[in-house]
């Protein structure tokens, strides 16, 4: 990830259209919201655009903008991005707008340091648009003549590791993982990617007390969730040893002690836990 994000790094900066592939939640945006920084960028999302040729009319004043823009910048750090939004779905018509404007962009990147770019998203493989005649091969290959392709983060290796980095700057304190919340994140498949782990993190994080994340605090969240609903199939799960004390126990240190918070978070009655401190004598820190 660390060698893809360095590659587009450096496509970027030398003004070389390029494109990023990537399921949703993958960190397209972010990755280009890095590259960008305080510099403009122009962004069109062709999902919007319909199959007519008045979308030729959307596109025309968003690239004579950017051009605009362009003149008006003497730095290549402040060079105009025009982004390109669900790029596999923009329409025919918009296509040929867009080919002529890059044909301009290129004779115009011979001549200095660039200062208009072009970067196109897509969350399915653009290629499968020109396979199905969908997207224009010519175009395709003006814009992914460099291509970056974001991994999914059930293909990452440890990911628990990225939850306690990211969990760490949601909380603005270190925040580490309970063996049991890691093998919970290690066994989701997180169709949601990036944006999934985060929504849940900050879930988590909301009514977590303590600096360490347990299964409790994941409780309300997909990944607690969908384990539970998926747990049927042992074969196809991991188990997780997570025995009932200790999640009494997490669940009360995470609430402070608190046993009306601790029953409310486990979705049992004050006197059963009351009970279950006892049949487990569990003691209150000092």
């Amino acid at each position: 990830m660390v060698a893809r994000c360095a590659e587009a790094g450096m496509l970027f900066r030398a003004g070389t259209p390029f494109l990023v592939e990537g399921e949703t939640g993958t960190g397209k945006s972010a990755l280009l919201a890095a590259l960008t920084g305080a510099a403009p960028v122009l962004k069109v999302d062709c999902a919007t655009m319909g199959s007519t040729p008045e979308d030729q009319d959307v596109l025309r004043p968003i690239l004579s903008q950017a051009r605009v823009l362009s003149l008006l910048s003497d730095t290549s750090e402040g060079a105009v991005t025009v982004l390109l939004d669900n790029l596999s779905e923009m329409p025919s018509e918009a296509q040929a707008e867009l080919r002529r404007f890059l044909d301009e962009l290129e004779a115009e990147r011979s001549e200095g340091a660039p200062r208009l770019r072009v970067v196109g998203l897509s969350r399915q493989p653009l290629l499968d648009a020109v396979a199905e005649r969908r997207f224009r091969d010519d175009l395709y290959y003006l814009l992914a003549g460099a291509r970056i392709s974001l991994p999914p983060l059930r293909a990452r290796e440890q990911p628990e590791v990225l939850a306690q980095v990211l969990a760490t700057k949601l909380a603005g304190r270190r925040i580490d993982l309970s063996a049991e919340a890691a093998a919970l994140i290690r066994a989701h498949p997180f169709p949601g990617n990036l944006r999934e782990l985060r929504t849940a993190l900050e879930c988590a994080l909301m009514t977590a007390a303590g600096d360490c994340l347990t299964p409790v605090d994941l409780h309300p969240t997909s990944i607690a969730r969908d384990a539970a609903l998926t747990a049927a199939p042992a074969a196809q799960v991991p188990r997780l040893s997570y025995d009932e004390a200790t999640m009494i126990r997490d669940a009360l240190t995470s609430s402070r002690w608190n046993v009306s918070e601790a029953a409310r978070r486990l979705g049992v009655s004050r006197a059963t836990i009351n009970r279950k401190i006892k049949l487990h004598g569990l003691t209150r820190p000092s």
